[in-house]
């Protein structure tokens, strides 16, 4: 697999795009609304939500046992903006 082996990048659901270098696997929630002003708790949910979906998905099993790095990120055309935390 992609991730495995540091390369790639993987997207679930439209929602969740996973990447992974040699030390981090790295999970970006995509904003739905990134124009919304958002308390950190809303934030929380976004990825705690996007976490459960990943649980509960195939791909879960063929993660590499990696630390994750978790996030949510607005996407523009040629880059990703971190928007939390």
């Amino acid at each position: 697999m992609t991730l495995a082996n540091g390369t790639g990048v993987v997207m679930l659901d439209g929602q969740l795009i996973l990447s992974a270098n040699s030390s981090r696997l790295i999970c970006e929630v995509l904003d739905p609304e990134p124009s919304a002003h958002r308390c950190v708790h809303e934030y929380e949910v976004l990825l705690e939500n996007a976490q459960l979906e990943l649980q509960s998905s195939r791909l879960n099993e063929l993660l590499p046992d990696l630390p994750q790095t978790w996030r949510v990120v607005k996407a523009g055309e040629s880059e990703t903006t971190v928007l939390w935390p």
